[in-house]
Formats: C-alpha cells, sequence, structure tokens
C-alpha cells in the first residue's frame, strides 16, 4: 500500500500537469509559449498543424483526454493500495557507523573489493532492493568482496554538515577501515550524486583506491537536456537564503521539486503500471518495491542542499572544475586508474548530455552505453546481464 503523502504528490503533480496543458494549447497556437531550443522546430510543425483545427473542437478533445487519464491514476491508485507491500530483505551487517553513516557487509573470499556508494538524498537500497534484484548481492554470489555505504537520516549533529563533512570526514574513515578489514585492492563505485561523491573519494584516496565505477553521474548541470529552473542571480540568491533558513531540505520536499521538474514520470509511471498489472509474468512485487524506494528519501542538511542546488545546478561548478573538497578542485582529468563508465540514453535524469561530457576527461576507461532508465539501471528487469555482470567481468578483468 501507498502512504498518502506520494499520493498526494502524485495528484498535485497531474493536475498540474493537466492544467498546464489546457492552457499551453491556447498559448501555442498563437505562437507565443516559452519552450526549449530542442523543441523549436517540433513546436512549429505543431503549431501549423493546430492553424488547420478549430480551437474550441481542440479543447474539448483535451478535456476529455484528460479526464480519462485522471481516472486511469484513480483506477491505478486503488489498485496499488490492494497490495500491502513491506522490505523485509534482511540487510547486511554493520561493520563500521559513524553517526547515521554506516557500512554494510556483503563479503566473501576475493582478490576484489568493491565499495558501493549511493546518493546521500535517496536510501542505498536500491542497491540491495530485493532477493532477485540486488546489484550488491549479485557482486557477492560471484566473488567479489562488496560493501555498501548507508548515508542513514541526518542526525541533529549532522545538520551542519557540508560535502567535506561527508567525503572527507565519512568517506576517507570508509575506505581506511576496508582497507584494514579486507586487505584488497579497492574499487569505488557510485551511483547518480554518489559517483561524483566517488570521483572526489578516489582523488584524494589516490594510493588506496585502484578503480572506479560510475553509473548514471552527473557531470554538466547546464546541458540542454537537463531539467532544472533556471534562475538568475536574484533568484538563487533568494534560493540560498531560504536554503539557509532551515537546518534541512526534507526528503519530501525534495522529492515535490523532482516531479516538478519531471511532472511526465508520474503519468509514465502509471501508464507503465497498466500494462504491467495486465502481464502474469510480471512480479508486481519488484514494482512496489521500487516504488517503497523512490518515497523513502532522506532529507539534505541546508549546507549541502547549498552546494548541489546553487553550486552544482546554478552556477555549474561540477563541469566548471571549480566545485572543491579538502582545499582541492574536483578534476577526473587527474584520474590515473581504471574507470568503468555507464549511462542510458533513456536516463532522464541524468540524461546523456548531461553525462557525457566527462568522458573526455577519463583517460583509462571502459564505457558502456545502454537504453534503460536511471533506476532501471541498477534495479531493473534487464540490470543482471545488461549493467551487473559487464561490472562483474570488468572487475574481475583488472
Amino acid at each position: 500500500m501507498l502512504s498518502q503523502a506520494p499520493i498526494q504528490t502524485y495528484i498535485t503533480m497531474l493536475m498540474m500537469s493537466y492544467t498546464s496543458s489546457a492552457n499551453a494549447l491556447h498559448i501555442l497556437k498563437r505562437g507565443s509559449l516559452n519552450l526549449n531550443p530542442q523543441l523549436e522546430e517540433e513546436a512549429k510543425k505543431l503549431q501549423e498543424k493546430l492553424r488547420e483545427k478549430d480551437l474550441k473542437e481542440l479543447s474539448l478533445e483535451l478535456t476529455k483526454q484528460l479526464n480519462n487519464r485522471f481516472s486511469e491514476l484513480v483506477s491505478v491508485i486503488k489498485t496499488l493500495n490492494r497490495y500491502d507491500y513491506k522490505r523485509t530483505l534482511t540487510e547486511g551487517e554493520t561493520i563500521w557507523q559513524e553517526g547515521s553513516t554506516r557500512l554494510l557487509s556483503f563479503e566473501c573470499e576475493s582478490e576484489k573489493t568493491v565499495i558501493f556508494i549511493p546518493s546521500l538524498i535517496n536510501k542505498s537500497y536500491i542497491l540491495d532492493l530485493s532477493e532477485k534484484r540486488s546489484f550488491i548481492r549479485y557482486l557477492k554470489k560471484n566473488g567479489i568482496n562488496s560493501y555498501l555505504v548507508d548515508w542513514g537520516e541526518p542526525e541533529q549533529d549532522e545538520l551542519g554538515f557540508d560535502l567535506d563533512d561527508y567525503i572527507v570526514g565519512r568517506l576517507d574513515k570508509i575506505i581506511d577501515h576496508v582497507r584494514k578489514v579486507s586487505k584488497k585492492p579497492i574499487i569505488l563505485a557510485g551511483y547518480c550524486m554518489g559517483g561524483l561523491l566517488a570521483i572526489a573519494s578516489a582523488l584524494r584516496n589516490s594510493e588506496k583506491v585502484n578503480a572506479l565505477g560510475l553509473f548514471a553521474t552527473p557531470w554538466d548541470f547546464h546541458s540542454d537536456d537537463f531539467q532544472r529552473v533556471n534562475l538568475d542571480d536574484k533568484g538563487a540568491e533568494a534560493l540560498e537564503q531560504i536554503i539557509n533558513s532551515s537546518g534541512k531540505i526534507p526528503a519530501g520536499i525534495i522529492q515535490s521539486m523532482f516531479y516538478y521538474l519531471h511532472p511526465e514520470s508520474v503519468q509514465h509511471k502509471f501508464e507503465n503500471f497498466f500494462s504491467f498489472i495486465n502481464d502474469e509474468s510480471s512480479d508486481i512485487e519488484e514494482f512496489m518495491a521500487i516504488e517503497h524506494w523512490v518515497n523513502d528519501g532522506i532529507s539534505m542538511p541546508s549546507k549541502v542542499a547549498k552546494t548541489c542546488f546553487i553550486d552544482w545546478v546554478h552556477k555549474n561548478n561540477v563541469s566548471n572544475l571549480k566545485w572543491k573538497v579538502g582545499g582541492n578542485a574536483v578534476d577526473p582529468a587527474k584520474l590515473e586508474l581504471p574507470v568503468f563508465v555507464l549511462n542510458s540514453d533513456k536516463d532522464h535524469i541524468v540524461p546523456k548530455g548531461c553525462f557525457e561530457p566527462i568522458l573526455p576527461l577519463l583517460s583509462n576507461k571502459t564505457y558502456l552505453k545502454l537504453n534503460i532508465g536511471h533506476i532501471s539501471i541498477i534495479a531493473g528487469s534487464k540490470a543482471e546481464n545488461s549493467v551487473w555482470k559487464p561490472f562483474k567481468d570488468w572487475v574481475g578483468g583488472i
């Protein structure tokens, strides 16, 4: 069963999308709708077609379609609420902890050790979703000693943390601890935002880290296909004041911001669900597991939020090599170790224009491009053959 919070968010986002669609129809026909430059040519073709149509008839048809979609949403929510999902998978053993940050062990006899670093705003168990969809257990099963960083919800004394506190203060200690217990070469692997943390950590620990894996890692936040709110300096200053006014940004707010930027993702989610529940070969449990994870986020300390939303997204400090950790610029060109790099043309969270600019900076890379979604890269039905196995083979070969 879904909790009320995501249901309310889904309904709100879809209603905003539907309302804006009705308004956009009139504006688009007049030719005064501001669009992404990538859509201008397509919009011109659509405007030509609209001029040949009766606006009143189009409005009635649009209203009909929107009503149908909303009815489908209600039907899907009712169906979802019939499934009582609870996460029952026993997590890995905690072998190190400081504050809210834990290191979960998935150890085995191996000559290679992988430490997986997830995003700071999502729970780590996307890498250990279920018995069927666990990247980390797959690695262990195939003879790779594995550990998973679990950031946890920030405690009161961590609300003043910035990214240095997590990278220098926590990841450095985790690497040292794993070196003591494993005594094997260390490979850092990062998913999404965790990839940026992994790059920074690998640069800081170049004598301790032997290789690096990057999965759907953002780099150029000003690429045309990266969805963001375009702010001028005054808008960014106002946003920074809002961020600084609180000790943290709650997980629900972060999730709402995501849906605001990607309202179509809610519609696509439920369109896919309709086909999913009608397919007897599908596993509803896996869908519910991912849906549970999506809505089980982590709050972000205000200083971390300032770095992410102002320095990274607004100023593009990552791509401009102005983001510093421990006083040093995070520059992937300085990495001499082997790097496994993976992204997808169907990733709408970290699209290729955001990801691919990092590629020329990596001198010793193995690059794999796929055609699956952002979450599917790690926990989708195709992940084992498309992602887990290639990474496992790469680890075995370095």
